[in-house]
């Protein structure tokens, strides 16, 4: 048994609530960069659009999505620093400014899950433990800092890992709280009606799944991925962003 299932198997006699982090805890991400995920998206999202009549490139679409992330995020910084942005509202404004109809919006979801279903594969160190957790009567939950919701992490789980072995799944879109202020932590505690020394939380960021656990009284394991994996994706970031370098449009 290695040593991160063993973990897991103690926790169950001491905990009621084993919490986990989803992605790169439950589901790993690989060596790629963001901006490489998002390109993929963008090329899948034209290909599609292509299919329903409307011509975009996937330069058009790439632009499109990083200018209204990086603007959706800046103005919930200003309104609700505790918040988190929505997808659904980045796809809507998204295709607003790309003057597509409501009817494309969809297409814009799909080729996220398949960037997802692409590029992230299970944990195989928690595939067996977290049906074994349930079966021993713990509440096993999924806490996210995603602008996700519920109803699609619950499909990405379901996708990716062939079942949802979650009794409740918390996504920081829907509660408009993150784990990183650690406001996200204080209303799964309210929600699961449980004492903060009874939940057991495991996830990659020291910031997030750590420090701001343990600052709501949360019990907290870090579980960080390895440093090559940290490094692949930097490199993999400068790699692609000198790929497509133009001087009229920074990818930083």
């Amino acid at each position: 048994m290695s040593a991160f299932n063993k973990s897991v198997v103690e926790a169950l006699g001491r905990y009621e609530v084993l919490s986990f982090d989803v992605f790169d805890t439950v589901l790993l991400r690989g060596n790629e960069s963001e901006r490489r995920r998002f390109w993929w998206i963008a090329r899948e999202t034209a290909l599609q659009l292509a299919r329903k009549g409307f011509l975009l490139s996937a330069e058009q679409l790439l632009r499109s999505r990083l200018d209204v992330q990086s603007a959706a995020y800046r103005a919930l910084d200003a309104a609700n620093p505790n918040g988190d942005v929505k997808l659904s509202d980045i796809h809507r404004l998204q295709a607003d400014l790309l003057g597509l109809p409501v009817e494309a919006i969809p297409i814009f979801l799909d080729a996220d899950m398949a960037a997802e279903r692409r590029f992230v594969r299970p944990n195989a160190a928690l595939a067996d433990i977290l049906p074994l957790a349930r079966k021993a009567g713990k509440r096993v939950i999924a806490v996210s800092d995603t602008y996700y919701p519920e109803a699609v992490l619950r499909r990405l789980l379901a996708e990716i890992l062939g079942q949802t072995p979650f009794d409740a799944v918390y996504a920081s879109s829907d509660w408009n709280a993150t784990k990183k202020s650690g406001e996200l932590f204080a209303r799964v505690l309210r929600a699961e009606n449980v004492a903060p020394g009874a939940v057991l939380h495991w996830g990659d960021d020291r910031r997030a799944d750590e420090l701001m656990a343990a600052s709501k009284g949360v019990c907290a394991n870090w579980a960080p991925r390895p440093s090559h994996v940290r490094f692949r994706r930097k490199f993999d970031a400068a790699v692609w962003r000198a790929a497509h370098w133009d001087a009229r449009w920074r990818l930083a």
